[in-house]
């Protein structure tokens, strides 16, 4: 692979057009499947686009790496109601609404699953409305999990009487295809206690940075 000036009336040879052009013009495939079928054996930098992901890949030497992604790549979920949080029982989270989702992240209740080919750094978000309550002090719990690892997570401390609010959380995670990221929600206040639907909780979110 390089870069060539041609000459007038030169020859294009088989070998200078593979090299020169096939190799370094992105081809356009389906999906990762096609891509690999048709370049069984590519070089280091060659580039391939896939128009069922939108996104642009790079072979680094040893594997296809997302490179550019058309409009960016994540998904948020949003709760549509009430859900009661039982005492010291971390609870998953109901997030029956899909609020954006750009890449097919959303794929089952009130998770959000990393596409095929989409692994990579992102920023994880997870936030709820804790209800008012005005039973024992506790603690509050808020999390954010891939699997069964909490890769975001915030405790707070509450008194015998609370006001409603927001508790969030956040963290920068490595995902990879297929992990499973939910938002997960406990408490210690003895009675069980509501996360509440308001304009900004209890949401779900996730956001590509890179590779």
């Amino acid at each position: 692979m390089g870069y060539k000036v041609w000459a007038p009336f030169e020859r294009l040879l088989s070998d200078d057009l593979n090299a020169f052009v096939s190799e370094q013009v992105p081809a356009i495939f389906a999906d990762a499947t096609a891509r690999d079928l048709a370049i069984p054996a590519p070089i280091v930098g060659q580039p391939a686009y896939l128009t069922g992901l939108r996104v642009l890949t790079r072979w680094n030497g040893s594997t296809w790496k997302s490179e550019a992604i058309a409009g960016g790549c994540g998904a948020t979920l949003a709760g549509a109601g009430t859900q009661s949080i039982p005492n010291n029982a971390t609870t998953l989270i109901t997030l029956a609404t899909v609020v954006e989702d750009s890449h097919g992240f959303a794929l089952g209740s009130s998770a959000l699953t990393v596409p095929a080919g989409l692994g990579g750094l992102y920023q994880v978000y997870g936030a709820l409305f804790w209800a008012a309550q005005s039973t024992v002090v506790g603690f509050r719990d808020c999390q954010v999990r891939v699997g069964a690892v909490t890769v975001a997570r915030g405790i707070q401390s509450q008194g015998t009487n609370s006001i409603a609010a927001i508790q969030s959380v956040s963290a920068v995670a490595r995902l990879a295809a297929a992990d499973v990221v939910t938002l997960q929600g406990g408490h210690t206040h003895g009675a069980a206690i509501n996360s509440a639907n308001d304009t900004y909780a209890p949401r779900l979110s996730i956001a590509r940075l890179g590779d």
